[in-house]
């Protein structure tokens, strides 16, 4: 919310933002378990 503060972009950009990162670590978490379950599998 610092660049809200700063006027830099709006809430609704912030929060827009917030999202597409929430969604990308979300996605890459789910990788990474993807990946894990498959080397356990192998073994």
């Amino acid at each position: 919310m610092a660049g809200v503060a700063k006027g830099a972009f709006t809430e609704e950009e912030a929060e827009k933002r917030f999202t597409a990162w929430m969604e990308y670590k979300e996605n890459k978490v789910a990788d990474e378990k993807s990946g894990i379950e498959k080397a356990v599998m192998r073994c």
